[in-house]
């Protein structure tokens, strides 16, 4: 008898043992379970801020490729008859002629901000290549609407200096004594002026017997 009592309380005692095991390891589960709980939140947390990060790199994106096309798109121009002032908007420097080729038989002169002409009648191209970014005066004879500025690819057009027909049909100024003689050389106020005393750079105005003015900068 006493011996199935031991036997009893020694699997009574095992029994209390393993419920303390199992106890045990419920809480360590219960444990790794909450900490897993924290992780799933923090990852949780930190795909919302990568899901919003990759949402405003996407609307940038969007934005950054509607600049692009509108920086790449065509500016047109409508030209009126007589002066314009118009800005060079291809990315590279470009040949005159070539650039204004489009336009040249309603093309008058064109002028850049150093005062160097294009004159296609004349067969002259003071200005050489078109500079980005920069203005031009052009004048034309007549309206011309939706002009733009193409990418010709390095293209480039020889001219031929010329005379046109209504220069060589001019008539000849000429003298009644047919003696063009120097009367005065006056500065920018009026006041006569030696124009070997005068600085580089003065702007001087030289006045002819016969009605005549020339500019001159010395």
């Amino acid at each position: 008898m006493t011996s199935m009592v031991d036997n009893l309380s020694a699997m009574n005692e095992d029994m209390t043992n393993e419920l303390v095991v199992s106890e045990s390891e419920n809480e360590a589960l219960s444990s790794t379970i909450t900490s897993m709980g924290v992780e799933i939140e923090e990852a949780t947390i930190t795909i919302d801020v990568m899901t919003s990060m990759v949402d405003n790199l996407s609307a940038m994106n969007e934005e950054l490729t509607s600049a692009n096309d509108s920086l790449s798109s065509p500016i047109y121009i409508d030209l009126i008859p007589g002066w314009n002032i118009i800005g060079f908007t291809v990315k590279n420097s470009q040949d005159a002629v070539a650039s204004f080729d489009e336009i040249v038989d309603i093309l008058s002169v064109v002028k850049n901000n150093a005062g160097e002409v294009y004159w296609p009648e004349f067969g002259f191209n003071g200005i050489g290549d078109l500079i980005p970014g920069q203005g031009y005066q052009i004048r034309v004879d007549e309206a011309y609407a939706d002009f733009n500025f193409q990418d010709l690819d390095g293209l480039r057009i020889e001219i031929q200096p010329t005379i046109p027909q209504w220069a060589i049909d001019m008539e000849t100024s000429i003298h009644p004594n047919d003696i063009r003689t120097l009367v005065r050389v006056v500065n920018s106020l009026g006041q006569e002026v030696n124009p070997e005393s005068e600085f580089e750079g003065t702007l001087l105005y030289y006045l002819f017997n016969d009605g005549s003015v020339e500019k001159h900068m010395k």
